[in-house]
């Protein structure tokens, strides 16, 4: 199982631990969220881990199913102590955004951060990451 497949599974977990259906989650999405515009086959080809999501809507997904951004990370790349305590602290600025415009904004900036620091990471490492890209 590569990233995307890991990712794809906690998506339809977290779908399917809402009671949702990919239609449900798309109507979500768009009621919720309107730029995070998603069809039910590129939902589905997510959920398989057959796309790669993009780094910049998992965040945005991840408050639309009111799962923590943990959830979606793979055990083996679980932060180490000192990144953890940076998590939570932008966890608690989030959570403490004044409404879901604010939060989602917010996440937003940090999701572009990460994207940032990931395709660092991908053009630096490598290729320590399997992205079953081949």
């Amino acid at each position: 199982m590569n990233y995307y497949e890991y990712i794809g599974g906690q998506v339809r977990k977290a779908r399917k631990d809402k009671g949702w259906s990919l239609s449900d989650f798309r109507k979500n999405l768009l009621r919720q969220n309107p730029p995070l515009r998603l069809g039910i086959t590129t939902l589905s080809e997510i959920e398989r881990g057959l796309i790669r999501i993009d780094m910049e809507k998992l965040p945005l997904m991840a408050i639309i199913l009111e799962k923590p951004m943990q959830f979606f990370i793979p055990p083996q790349w679980a932060p180490g102590k000192e990144l953890e305590d940076h998590i939570a602290y932008l966890i608690q600025i989030i959570e403490t955004a004044p409404n879901k415009k604010a939060r989602i904004e917010i996440t937003q900036h940090l999701s572009v951060i990460a994207r940032m620091c990931i395709s660092f990471i991908m053009e630096n490492a490598g290729g320590f990451i399997d992205d079953g890209g081949g």
